[in-house]
């Protein structure tokens, strides 16, 4: 996968463990049958599911938007597709205005409404990963900014799942670039 950013690479593995755990049976089984080798109920049928994830950096604010398809229980999911949008500047200038910095997040939701069908729109999980910007602020100051961002996916229709606004810790960034380099 020439030119895959390490966020595709964690966001097929999110995405993917997310849409299992909910289409499963019994939920409380499925990381059970994770291993050795199945990623999905053996009852699934050929699907697609989407994945939003947003990339907070300090330069800008990107967004992912997956589209997957899981052809067989034996396999993991395959990326199909991903639109890509970005604005500038990124979530950390808006340290001092965090309801402003949040409706950045919310204008590029509007584009995830375009892309992702409407009946997928409730399964689908939305996931802001922040990185260096965020890193750098005043904890007061970033998870006021985090804290709106999580209430306009909560406005959203889209699944948000626990956790799915937080900082990635800087070690936790440089070891996805190194897989993403080697993948």
């Amino acid at each position: 996968m020439m030119g895959t950013s390490w966020f595709t690479v964690i966001a097929i593995f999110v995405f993917s463990s997310i849409y299992c755990i909910v289409s499963h049976p019994k939920p409380e089984l499925w990381f059970q049958e994770l291993f050795p080798l199945k990623m999905c109920p053996a009852n699934a049928s050929v699907e697609t599911f989407y994945g939003i994830m947003f990339d907070a950096g300090s330069t800008g604010t990107r967004i992912h938007i997956y589209t997957f398809i899981q052809r067989s229980p034996e396999y993991p999911a395959e990326l199909k597709g991903e639109v890509f949008e970005s604005v500038k500047p990124g979530l950390s200038a808006y340290a001092n205005q965090p309801k402003r910095g949040a409706e950045t997040i919310r204008k590029l939701l509007e584009m995830a409404k375009n892309a992702v069908p409407p009946g997928h729109w409730s399964k689908t999980p939305v996931v802001l990963k922040a990185t260096a910007g965020l890193r750098l602020l005043a904890e007061q100051k970033a998870q006021a900014l985090l804290s709106q961002v999580r209430m306009v996916f909560e406005d959203s229709p889209f699944l948000v799942p626990d956790n799915s606004v937080s900082i990635m810790d800087g070690s936790y960034e440089g070891i996805l670039a190194w897989i993403t380099v080697n993948f």
